[in-house]
């Protein structure tokens, strides 16, 4: 009878406490009949949020040997002139896409937007380096993202800014260029960037983080370390997410796309995107459940 009694008491707290994965990506090839070479508007989406669309295609999902499917920004080896040609080296320019929540995050809500990057190559052998290229996520004006350093040596940056809050680098560990498991099988994995910031809607307080464990598709989450890059204030909605992927400083441009089919210009390769949002129980709420819990301990000392 006491299970019985406070089962309801545990639900509630299940369903007040749950996250919800509004967006997943994980740009496997052939998952909800998308297939190779489809393009992220058309990319399967596995959050709650269904009706939530991309406005442009332009960047192209691939699987390359044994490795999981993930999505190309720039010229890798098959896909070239991703957003028709505003990246090459004839025309660089930062170019975007947007994805359109259907129902914006805000109220009392605690999220986590997350996005990991399999391999990278910021500054190939063939072109010249460009402080500044590399790839960046917006959750509506705050923004993080992996971009080339200054100079021949190209180290990489992950970096954070945005309401008002300046610019935040973290360079430890981060290379221009990560190529080792690009066409290699998932146990040959030895290394991701996994990008996050976590806050909460109605405090608008958020942070920036950064990882450099093994992630996969997003599966080991749990088990890595994170480093804080930054923080900041003002991000009290969420309606959207943009990918921009940036050109440097110098207007060189990511490669063209008259290379051979495995001449590779700069380019970046994303594994997974999600949003997930967790309902924070308003006062009332608690206080419902206590006033429960409180009936239910005075019912059992009766039966007694």
């Amino acid at each position: 009878m006491k299970k019985l009694l406070l089962l309801p008491l545990i639900a509630a707290l299940a369903i007040n406490l749950s996250a919800v994965n509004v967006i997943e990506y994980n740009f496997e090839n052939g998952v909800g009949g998308v297939g190779q070479g489809a393009q992220l508007n058309t990319t399967y989406n596995s959050g709650t949020d269904a009706s939530a669309q991309w406005n442009f295609g332009g960047v192209q999902q691939q699987k390359r040997s044994n490795n999981n499917g993930h999505l190309n920004i720039g010229y890798t080896h098959y896909f070239k002139g991703t957003f028709s040609d505003s990246l090459s080296d004839a025309s660089p320019s930062s170019t975007f896409r947007t994805l359109a929540l259907t129902d914006s995050v805000a109220g009392n809500n605690d999220f986590t937007f997350s996005a990991v990057i399999d391999a990278w190559q910021l500054n190939p052998g063939n072109m010249g380096p460009d402080h500044g290229r590399g790839v960046a996520f917006k959750l509506n004006d705050i923004q993080i993202g992996l971009k080339m350093g200054v100079g021949d040596s190209a180290y990489g940056q992950v970096y954070s800014q945005g309401g008002g809050n300046a610019f935040a680098g973290y360079t430890s560990g981060i290379s221009a260029t990560n190529t080792s498991w690009l066409t290699q099988a998932d146990a040959q994995d030895t290394k991701d960037l996994t990008l996050q910031v976590r806050g909460n809607t109605q405090s608008g307080e958020w942070t920036s983080w950064v990882s450099t464990g093994v992630n996969g598709n997003n599966a080991n989450e749990d088990s890595i370390s994170f480093t804080q890059i930054g923080s900041g204030s003002g991000l009290t909605s969420i309606d959207q997410i943009q990918l921009t992927a940036h050109h440097g400083d110098g207007s060189v441009g990511w490669g063209t796309s008259t290379m051979g089919s495995n001449q590779p210009g700069a380019w970046v390769t994303v594994d997974h995107i999600s949003l997930d949002v967790t309902v924070v129980p308003e006062p009332s709420t608690y206080a419902l459940i206590a006033g429960f819990a409180a009936f239910v301990f005075v019912a059992i000392r009766r039966r007694k």
